[in-house]
């Protein structure tokens, strides 16, 4: 058994929707996949992130509303969605 508890890639080469499986990395504290062209909503199943602290998605091209789900996030000290498509 092995646990991720950092995910980063901001290599510009990204593309389409956030996976949903990212929901499955239980002990992930760092989520960073900013600087990307990804498009699209954010997964609700991502509130499943307990231990999340940052989470950085900007400069993407995401989209639609912000999932209430975001406010589940107790642990969260930094979080930055902006230069996004967000109504």
């Amino acid at each position: 058994v092995f646990f991720i508890y950092h995910f980063v890639d901001t290599s510009f080469n990204l593309t389409g929707k956030i996976p949903h499986e990212l929901a499955q990395l239980k002990q992930l504290e760092t989520l960073n996949l900013s600087r990307n062209k990804l498009d699209g909503p954010i997964p609700p199943k991502l509130s499943q992130l307990r231990y999340l602290k940052i989470l950085l998605l900007y400069d993407n091209a995401l989209g639609d509303t912000l999932p209430s789900s975001l406010g589940q996030f107790s642990r969260l000290k930094d979080i930055n969605l902006s230069y996004n498509n967000f109504v």
